[in-house]
């Protein structure tokens, strides 16, 4: 379940809050393309959004929701309002890196592992891993995939394009 908050979270640049928000009924699987939507109370600047999503992406929730017993239409699907998801996602990066360390096949592809910041809460330019660098995640591959500049904004929700390109963007 944990993986399925990550994914959301990267795969449509939701804050925190409007991810605890989404219940099943905020998706729209028969739509094309399939969206989700966040009311009013929960988004940042107080207004409906409505987000497209990856067919793949969509595909993956709705097998995900399907596969969830006694799910109610209107309840929130991911419990994450008001708790401390830095530290969650800190927790869950420090296992994943230690599997990932020891699946190394020898010696050197173990140090070459343990030197990388792969993995890592935080990168050797002092990044971190937390909600927003989710965000800035969908942010960045809109870009990287050639999204226009400003269905980046509108898909960004921000208001300022600098904002979208020279602070959320990392090429």
């Amino acid at each position: 379940d944990r993986a399925v908050i990550y994914i959301v979270g990267a795969y449509t640049g939701y804050r925190r809050n409007e991810i605890g928000s989404v219940t099943p009924q905020s998706f729209d699987f028969s739509s094309d393309p399939p969206t989700l939507t966040v009311q009013a109370g929960y988004s940042k600047h107080r207004r409906t959004d409505v987000l497209p999503l990856r067919g793949d992406f969509a595909e993956r929730i709705r097998k995900w929701m399907d596969a969830k017993r006694r799910l109610r239409p209107d309840a929130p699907l991911f419990r994450i309002t008001d708790k401390w998801t830095a530290k969650m996602i800190r927790k869950d990066l420090e296992v994943a890196r230690k599997a990932w360390i020891e699946e190394a096949e020898n010696d050197q592809e173990r140090r070459q592992r343990e030197a990388s910041s792969f993995l890592a809460h935080q990168d050797g330019l002092g990044r971190v891993v937390d909600f927003h660098a989710l965000r800035m995640t969908f942010i960045t591959n809109l870009t990287r995939s050639g999204v226009a500049p400003k269905a980046a904004q509108l898909l960004a929700r921000h208001s300022d394009i600098n904002l979208t390109m020279n602070t959320y963007t990392t090429l």
